[in-house]
């Protein structure tokens, strides 16, 4: 893995962390246009990306994203007060999703 690879990596594991820290849902961030590695890799449609490289398919295919976005989405549309569940369920999510760029890095890298 490059450099520049490794830092948006680190990046985007950051991002995931803030979000699984959410305490509000409109601090969560979870489009391609807040991800680092997409920053770098979505105009090659996700060519030589590690996300795409592990999962087998572009677009956050097959990862913990797309329950993440789902987490977030069920978060959204709940009433205040009666979102505890939501929050819990993207918060979940979210370290699922950060725990899952952390098993990318290059274990040679340490």
């Amino acid at each position: 893995m490059d450099e520049r690879t490794r830092t948006a990596l680190e990046a985007s594991i950051a991002h995931w962390r803030a979000n699984a820290a959410a305490k509000h849902y409109s601090t969560v961030s979870a489009g391609c246009a807040d991800c680092a590695l997409c920053g770098l890799f979505r105009k090659q449609q996700c060519e030589s990306c590690p996300v795409a490289a592990r999962a087998g398919t572009a677009w956050c295919g097959k990862t913990p994203f797309a329950p993440a976005i789902e987490a977030l989405h069920a978060w959204y549309f709940t009433l205040p007060g009666e979102d505890e569940a939501e929050a819990a369920a993207l918060r979940a999510a979210a370290t699922r999703e950060a725990e899952f760029l952390e098993s990318l890095r290059d274990p040679t890298a340490a």
